[in-house]
């Protein structure tokens, strides 16, 4: 029978040092060294690693009707976030536009975590005639850009979920393609208050994923 998994706490005993950190294992091991100062350290909390500690899992209607759209993302892992962050939702399409990195890249399963095996993906020159197509077959643009036509995320209310929805977002610097916003059905901001004029695209577009997959069920 396979070893059971544990996870490890453990502790610098060191009281100038103190560090604590997890420590992921097989059964046992001996006392390891502390990974900042050296000294020994202490088994403070241990738990078997299953996946009872995971809370059940949720259905999304609308998670059939939903694609995503990526124009000219330039970071390999940023692309590999997103595929994980769409099977967590359980979202089925994606289209790699323009410089968009695809699975096939060495990289690419450091942050999907192995979800490009769920999801299939299509490797596009052109990101706006892929939108151009999206909409011709009855979905609706949602875009996540700063804009003139911008509104708040928050304000903006998914149809019932027989309406198909494309989730576009664009390049780290560059944005989404002008043409594109102008194409779009909706074009979706979300407002912060830091120094940062934006979000980490990953993070924006795990929003923006989440808000249009919360529609309302048929009346």
């Amino acid at each position: 029978m396979p070893q059971e998994i544990k996870i490890i706490f453990r502790e610098c005993l060191s009281q100038s040092c103190g560090f604590r950190f997890p420590d992921l294992v097989l059964n046992t091991v001996n006392h390891p060294s502390c990974p900042k100062c050296g000294n020994q350290t202490n088994l403070v909390h241990e738990r078997a690693l299953s996946k009872q500690r995971y809370p059940p899992r949720r259905k999304y209607p609308n998670a059939k009707n939903i694609v995503c759209v990526f124009d000219n993302i330039r970071s390999v892992y940023n692309v590999g976030s997103m595929f994980r962050t769409m099977q967590g939702f359980g979202i089925k399409e994606a289209f790699l536009c323009g410089i968009s990195p695809c699975p096939k890249h060495k990289g690419f399963s450091k942050t999907s975590i192995g979800a490009e095996k769920d999801i299939l993906w299509h490797s596009m020159g052109n990101a706006f005639r892929t939108c151009q197509s999206l909409k011709e077959q009855g979905y609706a643009l949602v875009t996540l850009e700063t804009s003139a036509s911008a509104i708040p995320i928050m304000e903006y209310q998914p149809e019932y979920s027989n309406r198909k929805i494309a989730l576009i977002v664009g390049n780290e610097i560059a944005g989404v393609d002008p043409s594109i916003v102008d194409l779009s059905d909706r074009v979706l901001f979300i407002p912060i208050s830091g120094k940062n004029n934006s979000l980490n695209v990953t993070v924006a577009f795990g929003i923006g994923l989440y808000t249009c997959l919360s529609v309302k069920e048929h009346p």
